[in-house]
C-alpha cells in the first residue's frame, strides 16, 4: 500500500500514471478535469483571474493552454492531503499505469471523480446520499474539496478505481 504520510512517493506515482497515459504535458479536458474546473471556459477565466494552481503556457502555433503532469500531479496530492482527513490508502498492484483496465478507467473518467460521477458509479440517487456515505464513514475512498474554492466534492480516480474499476 501507498503511504499517505509520504506525500513525494504519492506525488511520483500521480505523475508517472499521468506521463504514462497523457504524456509529459496536460491540455485540454484533461487539463481542466485534472483541475476541477467544470469547464475549459473556468479554466480561462481562472487563468484570466491569474488564479489557475499550476503555471500554464502556451506552445507556439497550438490551440491549448498546457501544464506539467508532474506540476499537476503534485497539486493534487497537496489538495488530497490538505482537504481530507482519510488515510490514502492504495494498493499499487490495482492502478498498474499500464493496466488497460486503469488507462480505460482514466481516459473515461479522469483524474478527479467529481461528485456526479461518483453518484452514478456508486449507485446512488443523490448528493446528500454521497455526504451519508461518506459522514458514516462507509466510502473506501476520500472526499474532499479542492482549495476550498468550491462546494463540490472530488475523490482522486487512482484512489477510487481498486474500489470502482
Amino acid at each position: 500500500m501507498i503511504n499517505l504520510t509520504d506525500v513525494k512517493n504519492n506525488e511520483d506515482l500521480l505523475s508517472r500514471v499521468m506521463t504514462i497515459i497523457h504524456g509529459p504535458l496536460l491540455a485540454g479536458d484533461v487539463l481542466v478535469n485534472a483541475l476541477g474546473y467544470g469547464s475549459s471556459g473556468a479554466l480561462r477565466q481562472a487563468s484570466l483571474r491569474k488564479m489557475v494552481p499550476v503555471t500554464l503556457f502556451d506552445i507556439p502555433e497550438r490551440k491549448f493552454k498546457y501544464a506539467l503532469s508532474v506540476e499537476v500531479a503534485h497539486w493534487l496530492v497537496q489538495q488530497r492531503v490538505a482537504n481530507c482527513s482519510d488515510p490514502f490508502d492504495v494498493v499499487s498492484s490495482t492502478i498498474e499505469p499500464k493496466s488497460a483496465q486503469f488507462k480505460l478507467f482514466i481516459l473515461d473518467h479522469g483524474y478527479l471523480l467529481l461528485e456526479s460521477d461518483l453518484i452514478r458509479l456508486l449507485g446512488l440517487e443523490s448528493r446528500s446520499e454521497l455526504i451519508q456515505k461518506q459522514e458514516s464513514e462507509k466510502l473506501p475512498f476520500g472526499l474532499f474539496r479542492i482549495d476550498h474554492r468550491q462546494t463540490k466534492l472530488f475523490a482522486l480516480a487512482i484512489e477510487a478505481f481498486q474500489h470502482l474499476g
